[in-house]
């Protein structure tokens, strides 16, 4: 925690203010199942993917809030959105980002900062590569990670870095930081966002209620354990909408 406090000050010596900071770190950890995992793995992959975000924005914030000003991006994966049995430690590691920004965003809300959660796409790079690598593995476990992975590549479920890119920019543009909190994804179109963000509000349930994307069309190119599990509130929300807009006819 010291060295991530004296990497902060430094910056903020030699370049100035802190108004932006992306937790981008990540690492894949451990493949197979949980138990027989390598603990000491399995606990690392969360200390870096969930616990260097909140050690960079503890250190942050503290210079944002006094500003009253700043905006958080962490950045998680699909991964974190969906099971994936086998890659137990990426995928709760991710979820629990998701969870952090959500809660963030709610403590940080006086100060004027905005906290957003990140998905920027499957990219044809990074741990993508890394994990098609896999492939061919003795291991099973890897092997079908690698497999899904060389799939997802050869589909047109890969983002280009350019359109991750963008979509960042929105969110840090300032047009959006009413979607503060939320998990959003390379392919969501933030203005619908923020038009059913308006719907929640007037129901009363925006503290209560984190807003998801609109389900992506391509959700049959994904793997059986990450396809989404329907949640009886996300059905009742579903036909509650169906019914009020056939009302309204």
């Amino acid at each position: 925690m010291v060295a991530v406090q004296n990497v902060v000050a430094r910056i903020e010596k030699q370049v100035g203010p802190i108004d932006v900071l992306i937790n981008n770190a990540g690492i894949f950890g451990p493949i197979g199942n949980t138990w027989e995992c390598d603990w000491r793995a399995w606990w690392k992959t969360i200390e870096v993917n969930l616990g260097g975000a909140v050690a960079f924005s503890h250190s942050v914030i503290p210079h944002m809030a006094a500003r009253r000003r700043g905006r958080i991006v962490n950045v998680t994966s699909q991964a974190g959105a969906f099971r994936w049995p086998t890659v137990s430690a990426y995928s709760v590691s991710k979820d629990a980002l998701i969870k952090f920004s959500e809660n963030l965003a709610i403590e940080c809300h006086a100060s004027s900062i905005r906290v957003f959660a990140y998905h920027p796409g499957l990219l044809a790079l990074g741990m993508t590569l890394q994990g098609k690598s896999m492939e061919g593995a003795a291991d099973n476990a890897q092997a079908r990670v690698g497999a899904w992975c060389r799939a997802q590549l050869e589909s047109e479920m890969v983002a280009s870095e350019e359109d991750a890119a963008t979509k960042l920019v929105m969110v840090l543009s300032g047009r959006y930081d009413i979607l503060t909190g939320r998990y959003i994804t390379v392919w969501d179109d933030l203005d619908v966002l923020v038009e059913r963000l308006g719907g929640v509000t007037a129901a009363g349930y925006k503290n209560y209620l984190m807003l998801r994307p609109q389900r992506d069309c391509r959700d049959e190119a994904r793997s059986p354990w990450q396809r989404p599990t329907r949640s009886l509130l996300g059905t009742a929300w579903s036909r509650l909408t169906r019914l009020l807009r056939w009302l309204g006819r």
